[in-house]
C-alpha cells in the first residue's frame, strides 16, 4: 500500500478507549505537529475494523493503555501482523509507569512507552521527542 498523503502531512492515529485525547493529546498535537491529520478510534471493534480495512497508512499510532491490557496487546499484535501497517511506529501512552508492563508491550512490537504527562509542558516535550524521532 502506498500512502495517500504527501510527505509534508503527518497522519496520526490515536487508539484511546477513554476519549481523553480530545482534551489533552489532540490540542497538543495541533500545537507541536500542526500539519498532522489526526484520527481517533475509541473501542476494540472500531480498532479491529480499521486495522483490517484501513484506507490510508498512518505515520504513527498512539495507543493509550486501556484498563484491559489484553485489548492493547491484541491491537499491537494485529497491527504488526498487517503487512501494510507492520512498520508503523506504535507509541504507548500509560498513566502507570510499570516496568514489567512496559517490557511486555515493547516485546510485542510497540516502539516506545511514555507515561501520560502530568502537565502541558511535559506533554509538549514528549510530543517534540516523538516528532524528532518518528517524523522526518
Amino acid at each position: 500500500m502506498t500512502s495517500v498523503l504527501n510527505s509534508s502531512v503527518s497522519y496520526i492515529l490515536i487508539v484511546d478507549h477513554d476519549k481523553i485525547d480530545y482534551h489533552f493529546l489532540r490540542p497538543a498535537i495541533a500545537k507541536i505537529i500542526p500539519d498532522a491529520i489526526v484520527e481517533s478510534l475509541y473501542d476494540d471493534l472500531e480498532t479491529v475494523s480499521y486495522i483490517d480495512r484501513h484506507i490510508a497508512r498512518p505515520n504513527l499510532i498512539f495507543l493509550e493503555l486501556n484498563k484491559s491490557k489484553i485489548s492493547d496487546e491484541n491491537t499491537i499484535v494485529r497491527v504488526r501482523k498487517n503487512q501494510d501497517l507492520a512498520r508503523v511506529p506504535i507509541i504507548i501512552l500509560s498513566a502507570a509507569n510499570n516496568d514489567t508492563e512496559k517490557a511486555e508491550l515493547l516485546a510485542l512490537g510497540a516502539d516506545a512507552f511514555y507515561a501520560v504527562a502530568d502537565n502541558e509542558e511535559m506533554l509538549n516535550n514528549m510530543l517534540r521527542e516523538v516528532k524528532q524521532n518518528y517524523f522526518k
